[in-house]
């Protein structure tokens, strides 16, 4: 079926209708990145309001982006060559130019896939008197050793841990649960229950029957459980996974359930009888006529029997048949230490931390930045930084090589001395030709090869350059990546008319035209927007 103005332009506006909708769709897109572009420059100038938070400058590799930019504006140039060439219907020319267009876009996706791994790969350490340093190849691998004890959640855990355990200590490592104490615990519940008196008091009320029920069926089900629960123990160690873990649950939770079910019971006559309690002493102060008699208060309910949680207990001990240790990093758990470390599952082991895991370690540093600080000589990281390094003036993401001849070894002294002799450069520069010395310059410094080992008790926060480190960095990556997004999508229609075009060509070379116009719209919007991006990002 042939659908109106497609080929023909309408009569009412002169345009066919994929171009009106390409145009409603991109005044969509302009909104939508209008908006993110006016929030950036609204948070990049409320930045200068936060204390001690200094927005990112210099961090981005021009070079890289002014290349971007040129490969975009070209993929411009060929889209528009390439709709030229079927307006002549010359089909082999069309695919000439398409087809740099192609290439042009995943050049730019390489490139920009470059940035990011350079990104991911790239660290920032602050420590706890707010001096920063920047560097690659962080170390902050945890390897905690002599473990004797798993303390393991047993609704939440999802036995992690196990997956870092060296191979060497794998081999014929068991669990065994420490049950005594629940064993125990449940007789005497056992015991108590058989032990029950009769209700005296409402002792014809539901609930003082249901919970005389709940006792005569409770206890042999509550034997059952102990029963399975000694079975359990009497296994001894077992191989930890899901399972087994699961069948040690289960064990406990039996008796705990039958516990609860009693627990509730009594709960429920408890209540029963403070209503009543309290209904008595009500009437009672009715009837009392005396004028200055006190307002009535009713009774607090009586005590509820509480039980844990629904998993009856939540955590339990498993003491390893040999001592074992793990290696992991840092960031994979919720509490390290020196003598326990919890993991994301709650799982806790208590061991020991290896000497050189008790240091955060970054081999390459590149940049010390002390603009928190009005004197920098009362910053700790230069007593950190370690012996034998050399070091260099610059700014830049990452230092360059030193110039020939310059490069020497150098003392965690000597590069404080250097530091402070950068400072007075470049504010003497500042001074001389009028300005206002920047503390981006005065206080900042590049830096080569110069490896930083720190306790992380002085560590207030780490990581490398993704979304997580500041404002700029959560805006870079949502910014580029929705643009990238839009890259990869144009490109993959234009793909899409480049090899699988020929069929409507030849049927209606015009309508294919028309396409390949509606493409080459967008993708100028898509070059557009990183016009846009470069300087916003990469220059201001």
């Amino acid at each position: 079926m042939q659908i109106p103005f497609e080929v023909k332009p309408r009569p009412d506006t002169g345009l066919w209708n994929a171009k009106i909708g390409i145009w409603l769709f991109l005044a969509s897109e302009v909104m939508l990145f209008g908006g993110l572009f006016s929030g950036y420059v609204f948070l990049r100038l409320g930045a200068e309001a936060v204390p001690d938070y200094f927005w990112p400058q210099g961090e981005l590799d021009v070079k890289w982006g002014a290349i971007n930019t040129a490969v975009l504006i070209l993929s411009s140039v060929f889209v528009v060559y390439a709709w030229v060439q079927l307006k002549l219907r010359n089909y082999a020319k069309y695919q000439f130019w398409m087809a740099l267009v192609v290439l042009c876009a995943l050049a730019f996706l390489g490139i920009k896939s470059v940035e990011y791994y350079g990104k991911f790969t790239h660290y920032s350490v602050r420590l706890k008197d707010e001096s920063v340093v920047q560097g690659h190849k962080l170390n902050d691998l945890q390897k905690f050793g002599k473990v004797s004890k798993v303390t393991v959640n047993l609704e939440k855990a999802d036995l992690s841990f196990l997956k870092y355990i060296p191979e060497e200590d794998r081999a014929d490592l068991k669990f065994k649960p420490a049950l005594d104490d629940e064993i125990q615990r449940q007789k005497n519940a056992l015991e108590a229950l058989r032990n029950e008196a009769a209700p005296t008091e409402n002792t014809a009320t539901r609930e003082a029957e249901k919970l005389a029920k709940t006792i005569s069926k409770g206890i042999p089900e509550l034997e059952s459980a102990l029963a399975e629960l000694e079975r359990v123990a009497a296994q001894g160690a077992m191989i930890l996974n899901s399972g087994s873990l699961g069948s040690v649950r289960d064990a406990i939770n039996a008796g705990r359930e039958v516990e609860h079910k009693v627990s509730m019971a009594k709960n429920a006559l408890a209540n029963v009888a403070t209503r009543a309690a309290n209904e008595k002493a009500k009437a009672e102060w009715v009837g009392n006529a005396d004028p200055q008699k006190e307002r009535f208060k009713a009774n607090a309910l009586q005590p509820v029997y509480a039980w844990d949680e629904a998993g009856g207990i939540s955590s339990i001990e498993f003491a390893p048949s040999k001592p074992f240790g793990v290696e992991v990093k840092r960031s994979k758990l919720r509490k390290p230490g020196n003598e326990r470390i919890v993991f994301r599952d709650f799982t806790a082991l208590d061991g020991e931390l290896a000497e050189e895991s008790r240091y955060l370690v970054v081999e390459e540093l590149d940049k010390v930045d002390l603009r928190s600080f009005e004197d920098p000589t009362q910053a700790k990281v230069f007593q950190y930084i370690a012996e034998h390094a050399s070091s260099h003036h610059g700014e830049g993401e990452k230092g360059g090589a030193a110039p020939e001849g310059s490069a020497h070894h150098l003392t965690s002294a000597e590069i404080q001395e250097e530091f402070l002799k950068h400072s007075a450069e470049e504010t003497e520069k500042a001074e001389h030709h009028g300005y206002e010395p920047e503390p981006r310059k005065t206080h900042v410094m590049a830096l080569e090869h110069v490896p930083l080992r720190v306790p992380w008790e002085e560590v207030k926060f780490y990581s490398n350059f993704a979304p997580k480190l500041n404002t700029y960095y959560a805006i870079y990556f949502s910014l580029t990546g929705l643009h990238g997004l839009h890259v990869l999508i144009g490109a993959s229609v234009l793909a899409w008319f480049l090899f699988f075009g020929k069929k409507l060509y030849d049927k209606d070379p015009e309508h294919m035209a028309n396409r390949v116009e509606v493409g080459g719209l967008f993708w100028h919007f898509v070059d557009l927007v990183w016009i846009f991006l470069f300087p916003l990002l990469y220059l201001l």
